[in-house]
């Protein structure tokens, strides 16, 4: 099964498929550093910057159609939102996260 939905994605960008390579385009870039970018701001005790990249990942993968990413990244900024703990959560997001990066590394144009 498809870490995300193709064809739900571009109904939902109103059939225009160019544009839904350039979100594919924007997402392969943003979730493959989105890690680290997390990693970053959990260092730096930036709790913004966490809630910002958590509420980012949900839009996004929800765009995508990656509903089982969209999940996790909701369940994440809720999280954060209430102050509770985020690592049991992280292994789920990762889990979730990984085939999406794999899948849209497939899916790119050519730049």
């Amino acid at each position: 099964m498809a870490p995300f939905d193709t064809a739900a994605a571009v109904r939902r960008l109103g059939g225009d498929q160019a544009l839904f390579q350039r979100v594919v385009d924007h997402a392969a870039v943003f979730m493959s550093g989105w890690l680290q970018a997390w990693e970053g701001a959990r260092a730096e005790a930036d709790s913004a910057q966490a809630l910002r990249l958590a509420h980012d990942l949900k839009a996004v993968a929800a765009t995508l159609g990656a509903n089982a990413l969209s999940e996790q990244a909701t369940e994440l900024e809720g999280l954060l939102r209430n102050g509770g703990a985020v690592e049991p959560a992280m292994a789920d997001l990762r889990a979730a996260l990984a085939p999406v990066i794999v899948a849209l590394s497939g899916s790119r144009s050519p730049a």
